[in-house]
């Protein structure tokens, strides 16, 4: 409560370095159309941004995208 999804993919990202953990694939969905939201979500460490409405397409294309294995060279999905 009390954060957006921006604040909490940051948190995520910055335990998972402090870990020294794989990356989790974050892929947020958003009915904000605006460019910044896009810049402020890929800042945040958010790996895919999808705006509403969406198509059956585009979500299937990002979780086959994301569900890949892990890259070995920087531990991002599907990258």
């Amino acid at each position: 409560p009390g954060q957006d999804g921006f604040e909490i993919c940051a948190k995520v990202r910055a335990f998972e370095e402090l870990q020294g953990r794989r990356r989790t694939p974050v892929i947020a969905l958003s009915a904000d159309p605006f460019v910044d939201g896009g810049k402020r979500a890929l800042g945040a460490g958010i790996d895919r941004w999808i705006i509403k409405p969406v198509t059956m397409d585009t979500l299937t294309e990002a979780l086959q995208r994301w569900s890949m294995p892990l890259d070995s060279t920087d531990g991002r999905c599907g990258a």
